[in-house]
């Protein structure tokens, strides 16, 4: 085998990992979506908390509390625009 031809062949296989890869994050992306919709819209938090933004940066701190919440629900889209066949 070529060099070129294990290149070719080493491309192919990365290739199409990443885009598995990515396509799976897209899918955790709009799940993760989800879920703090169906948080916020029904209100869950409050038993605990006085605010979305409250619960969001006591129990979602480690990932970036409110502010990473608030920018994954102003990038929402619908889950049927989710493309990469994964």
């Amino acid at each position: 085998m070529t060099q070129t031809t294990a290149s070719t062949i080493a491309f192919a296989v990365h290739r199409s990992s990443v885009q598995e890869v990515l396509g799976a994050i897209a899918l955790l992306k709009h799940l993760a979506i989800f879920k703090l919709k169906f948080v916020r819209d029904r209100h869950l938090y409050q038993e605990k908390y006085s605010s979305f933004e409250e619960y969001c940066n006591t129990e979602l701190q480690e990932w970036g509390g409110y502010q990473t919440a608030s920018a994954l629900l102003d990038s929402s889209t619908p889950c049927t625009e989710v493309s990469g066949g994964v």
